[in-house]
């Protein structure tokens, strides 16, 4: 190695220590702070109001007949005419003519009947009179021991059956020329027609399929919180009935009806465990006398029952109301979480019952790492 390079190894030995403690010896020292508070959030608030609310329960369902029936001929023969209003859709009064069957050999059934009556009358007349005479003998002949047979007692027995006999024949002779005519048993509206003028139909054979327009139901499932919130009559008792306000979208406009609650459904729907409530809506057609949209078989509807009267309970703004039913409260500037029981939930709010007091503040902001017991504050203005 060459005597320079030698020189410049020692003085880089030397060197590099002292610059070392140099570079190290000015290095800037952290300015010394207290420690600073972190910030306390602002969340938004609403404040708590006490005070009795009544439930409302909403449920949804379809319109549905409260009576429906086939529509039986009772005799046969051939249809030689029908209602004006014989058709789908055509509404009846009770007691209106429907179908007209030929009445001809119904008519002169009721004349053979009627004539074989008239014989069975004159039989007994004449074994009557019979019967008397045979007594009489019996009388003079001084012999109070004649038989039954002698007297012609099993003779009138006999005529008298024949007159019943003769009797009923001449009443269904009766029934079956009336039954010619298809009458409606109640006021109804034609669902499906199935015979026509000129047809020839048989006894027991279905003419119309026909449904109530005295009243229809809505039959709606509810929850056993929904239970809870409406005075609902008990299974099997139809005692006072509960008011219940009816809605639809027909012809692309919203009506309401008004309907009530009759009846509960004897069973629960074991797999959904809910209770049917049946609301009967009275004279949904005749409203449109009134200029009012009748309330037709088929519509989804929505129902509102109004519930009882809860002292107890908070309506909140929905976002109010935590995962796993938990309302944050704000008490003295920390966070505190108080558990809830949702009574219901729709677009005007959640209605619960909880440990609340009147003009508390209960968060509705969304806080998704909030902590019980963390310092936290209702923003300004709220």
């Amino acid at each position: 190695m060459k005597p320079k390079s030698i020189i410049l190894l020692i003085l880089l030995v030397l060197v590099t220590p002292i610059l070392i403690f140099a570079l190290v010896k000015g290095k800037p020292v952290p300015e010394q702070r207290d420690d600073v508070a972190a910030p306390v959030p602002l969340v938004d608030v609403v404040t708590v109001s006490t005070e009795p609310r009544a439930a409302s329960v909403i449920a949804q369902g379809t319109v549905q007949p409260s009576k429906k029936i086939d529509v039986i001929s009772r005799v046969s023969g051939q249809i030689i005419d029908v209602s004006d209003h014989f058709d789908a859709g055509g509404f009846f009064s009770a007691g209106d003519m429907m179908i007209q069957i030929e009445k001809s050999d119904y008519e002169l059934a009721l004349l053979r009947a009627q004539s074989r009556l008239s014989e069975a009358q004159r039989a007994v007349a004449q074994e009557r009179g019979q019967a008397l005479q045979a007594q009489r003998e019996w009388r003079d002949l001084g012999n109070d021991d004649a038989n039954a047979l002698a007297l012609r007692k099993p003779q009138l027995e006999a005529a008298e059956a024949a007159l019943r006999a003769a009797q009923g024949e001449v009443e269904q002779a009766e029934l079956d020329l009336e039954r010619t005519t298809i009458i409606v048993p109640f006021n109804a509206v034609i669902a499906e027609k199935k015979v026509a003028v000129g047809q020839f139909i048989s006894a027991s054979q279905p003419v119309a399929h026909i449904y109530s327009t005295e009243s229809v139901e809505v039959r709606v499932p509810l929850t056993d919180r929904q239970v809870r919130l409406v005075n609902l009559p008990m299974i099997g008792d139809r005692g006072a009935a509960i008011e219940v306000e009816v809605r639809g979208v027909f012809g692309g406009v919203e009506h309401s009806w008004t309907g009530q609650i009759r009846r509960i459904e004897a069973s629960i729907n074991v797999a959904s465990q809910t209770v049917f409530a049946v609301v009967e809506v009275e004279d949904p057609y005749s409203v449109a006398d009134e200029g009012q949209t009748p309330l037709p078989v088929g519509l989804f509807v929505e129902t509102h029952i109004e519930g009882a009267v809860i002292d107890d309970a908070v309506l909140l703004p929905r976002e109010a109301l935590k995962p796993g039913n938990v309302i944050y409260v704000i008490r003295d500037g920390k966070l505190e979480f108080v558990e809830a029981q949702l009574l219901q939930s729709n677009s005007d709010g959640a209605l619960v019952i909880a440990q609340l007091n009147e003009g508390e503040q209960v968060v509705t902001a969304q806080m998704p790492y909030a902590v019980p017991g963390m310092d936290i504050a209702a923003r300004e203005g709220l």
